[in-house]
């Protein structure tokens, strides 16, 4: 349990860290636009039916932007409702105290808008839509409007008719599809990028994940990706995730992105200085924060990572740039030192992976290949593995951080002069320190773990690193009757080796202290199955492992497990 407590605290200082800018920093000049002096319309009040208000982001609209409701039956606009309208606040938000109706409607927000990116008021104005729900008395959240809620409005409103105005059911029939396109998991009208964190109290952390991308998600569809978002809205209206209109504005929008990142050192440094220019104009309330770095960025939660070039080219003068499941980087290896091929690999997110070195397809001779892991570019490295006759070998197996750096040497004793490719593979899924945020009661996680771990982590933890580790967060709000669910490991097709068991290890994180809730091994296909309680929301780690250190003698491979993880 020494180790284990060691590894929960250090993961309780994570979340506890400071999460970003707050309003300390928004003493600066406020910003001014060409739209600042736009007047409000003057109207009757409704009285009575839903509330609704919100934010209405691209960045933050500017004060004075004119936001549009009109009611929705069937999907369509009802022509017998008078359309309602109001203005945009300084800080970007619009508010409909009464309307006189509940059910769906459709909400447009348009004027000049907050570019991130650039720290100051469009030059043009823009047009983005969102199809909300209306409830008699208290509005129970805000119904955001931002570029998401645009690209799913016209499909929406297509479900709603199919649907019988069921807004519940509308919406979680076109969710697969949202999910499949942008990786994101939660409907984009919950996002808010000037939502607070407050660090060592915010646990939704899902959530904040894609607070925290948005902001950047929409300064790269600002760089390259407003023309072709009316293309891509209706596209997503006629085949969702699959149609060639929405595809080329999600790879438009990767396009910005790419080029925002190319003026900065590295993605972190891009996010801070969106932030920066947000807190600005915006000051969060005291002790609030933008979401930190431990929830990640737009690579982690979309699924794709910065460009990453292999080649001599790589950064890194004499060592060639080996890139994670990016294919073989192949070289031609004589034998002796002064001969030895360099490599470095840099994660490009927190995780376990390993190195496979391998000779093609000829058939090696007798002598030895040789693979190190260095401390550094330069010094005395450490032998990990010698791959003496055979065709290949997995080696270097490591957990990193991301944009740490692992240094690799590959030699020929002697022999003949050969064909050597070198190859990085993700093997688990998250770090101790930068566990991966999976929703699994929103959508089921498909996870890896391998099955052994060179970690770099701490010599007191070097015992819970013996294996490689899978590591995640996960909030949980309303517990009574649900159920986390970890299954589907090495079943089906593949047959458990002997003595190989799961373990699996659940701790709910309580302020600065914690709980560990489960601490099971189990070889049964179903898996694990932990039965919560009312009472017991909040944010939880999870840890899974493929357990085979109980066997003597038994070499494991460092091959990656997959299993699933599920809430019921």
């Amino acid at each position: 349990m020494k180790n284990t407590t060691f590894v929960l605290l250090c993961l309780v200082a994570v979340l506890a860290a400071c999460g970003g800018d707050s309003s300390s920093s928004g003493g600066g000049t406020t910003a001014a636009g060409p739209g600042a002096e736009q007047p409000g319309p003057e109207q009757p009040t409704p009285e009575g039916g839903g509330a609704l208000s919100g934010a209405a982001q691209k960045g933050p609209f500017q004060a004075g932007a004119t936001a549009r409701l009109q009611r929705l039956v069937n999907g369509a606009v009802d022509s017998d409702s008078a359309a309602l309208e109001t203005t945009v606040d300084e800080r970007g938000r619009y508010a409909f105290p009464e309307t006189g109706f509940v059910g769906p409607a459709w909400l447009t927000v348009s004027g000049f808008w907050f570019d991130e990116a650039e720290g100051q008021f469009s030059g043009e104005p823009v047009t983005l839509s969102a199809v909300v729900f209306l409830e008699e008395g208290e509005q129970a959240a805000d119904a955001n409007v931002n570029v998401l809620t645009d690209l799913i409005s016209e499909r929406l409103m297509a479900e709603l008719a199919e649907h019988n105005d069921d807004y519940a059911a509308a919406l979680a029939a076109l969710m697969p599809d949202y999910r499949a396109l942008t990786g994101l998991r939660r409907p984009p009208g919950q996002l808010d990028m000037l939502a607070g964190f407050i660090p060592g109290e915010t646990l939704e952390v899902g959530l904040y994940q894609e607070v925290r991308v948005l902001p950047l998600l929409s300064a790269a569809v600002a760089e390259n990706g407003l023309p072709a978002l009316a293309a891509a809205r209706a596209g997503f209206a006629r085949n969702g995730a699959d149609d060639e209109d929405t595809v080329a504005f999600w790879d438009a929008m990767k396009t910005g992105y790419g080029t925002l990142l190319a003026d900065y050192p590295d993605e972190e440094a891009l996010v801070a200085e969106i932030q920066q220019n947000l807190s600005a104009q915006y000051p969060l309330n005291d002790g609030e924060g933008f979401p930190p770095a431990s929830l990640g960025a737009l690579s982690e939660a979309l699924g794709f990572a910065p460009a990453c070039s292999q080649g001599p080219d790589g950064g890194e003068e004499g060592y060639r740039r080996v890139c994670v499941d990016a294919g073989p980087q192949t070289t031609s290896l004589a034998s002796g030192a002064a001969n030895a091929r360099d490599f470095y690999l840099e994660a490009p997110y927190g995780g376990s992976f390993t190195v496979r070195l391998s000779h093609g397809d000829q058939d090696p001779d007798t002598d030895t290949i040789f693979q190190y892991r260095r401390a550094g570019s330069s010094g005395p490295g450490t032998l990990l593995e010698e791959c003496s006759t055979r065709h290949a070998c997995t080696v270097a197996s490591m957990s990193l951080r991301k944009g740490q750096r692992v240094y690799l040497r590959a030699i020929a004793n002697s022999g003949s002069e050969r064909s050597v490719s070198v190859e990085a593979i993700p093997l688990s899924d998250g770090h101790w320190l930068e566990p991966v945020i999976i929703e699994p009661f929103l959508v089921p996680h498909q996870g890896q773990v391998g099955s052994r771990d060179g970690s770099l982590a701490p010599s007191d933890y070097a015992a819970e690193t013996a294996n490689s580790h899978a590591h995640y967060f996960l909030y949980l709000g309303d517990t009574s009757g649900r159920s986390l669910v970890v299954d589907e490991f090495l079943c089906g097709d593949d047959i458990l080796p002997a003595g190989h068991s799961t373990r699996v290890l659940l701790v709910k994180l309580l302020g600065r202290d914690t709980e560990v809730v489960r601490d099971s091994s189990v070889r049964r296909c179903e898996g694990f199955r932990h039965d919560f309680e009312a009472g017991q929301a909040g944010l939880y780690y999870l840890r899974v492992n493929a357990d085979y250190q109980r066997v003597s003698g038994l070499r494991p491979s460092s091959a990656p497990y997959r299993f699933r993880i599920r809430g019921l």
